[in-house]
């Protein structure tokens, strides 16, 4: 409040709306200003008609400027993943073909919501306005015939690891919902 030049530090309730106005137009306007005059200088740097030619066409830089969540459809979440398989021919080759085919059914299906797997793959529940680093590398791992292992992912190096050889596209989507319920991570604690 000394900021804004008000040194009285008690307020009546009539002067409440006083005080409410004067602190919005602080926060709004008075505060974003400087930043604001700053960001303008910078485009008439580039050029002098520059800022002039976006306020002439605001709606072809709207969405440079303003962000919009974008649904994320099938197609737009198949592009964020690449599938780093073993060697042609190989035997691992093969189980990864089967599982990516079960990664795919998984996705046509949408009865998991594409929000919660990004979130589980990347810690983020939709694309970053600029998009991720890399695409997400899917590898893959042998699933152990003792012990039942859930895929697992590495939020800060956008990786996520399938089980080889799962005997049926039941048994994967249950690993697959069973490791996202299980995970105590982004937005669950």
């Amino acid at each position: 409040m000394l900021e804004l030049g008000i040194n009285k530090c008690r307020w009546t309730v009539q002067e409440k709306q006083v005080l409410v106005r004067v602190l919005c137009e602080h926060l709004i306007i008075s505060k974003c200003k400087a930043p604001l005059d700053q960001f303008v200088e910078g485009f008439k740097s580039v050029d002098a008609n520059f800022f002039e030619c976006i306020k002439v066409n605001v709606s072809l830089f709207h969405d440079l400027f303003c962000y919009s969540e974008e649904q994320l459809t099938a197609s737009k979440f198949r592009e964020l993943f690449n599938v780093c398989f073993s060697l042609q021919g190989s035997n691992d080759r093969e189980r990864e073909e089967q599982t990516c085919l079960w990664w795919e059914e998984l996705i046509d299906e949408g009865t998991i919501p594409f929000p919660k797997l990004l979130e589980f793959v990347s810690g983020c529940s939709e694309v970053p306005p600029l998009g991720f680093d890399k695409k997400i590398d899917i590898k893959f791992y042998n699933q152990d015939r003792k012990a039942r292992r859930f895929p697992w992912t590495s939020t800060c190096s956008l990786e996520m690891s399938l089980p080889r050889a799962v005997e049926s596209y039941p048994d994967f989507k249950e690993l697959i919902e069973q490791a996202l319920s299980c995970t105590c991570g982004f937005g669950q604690i």
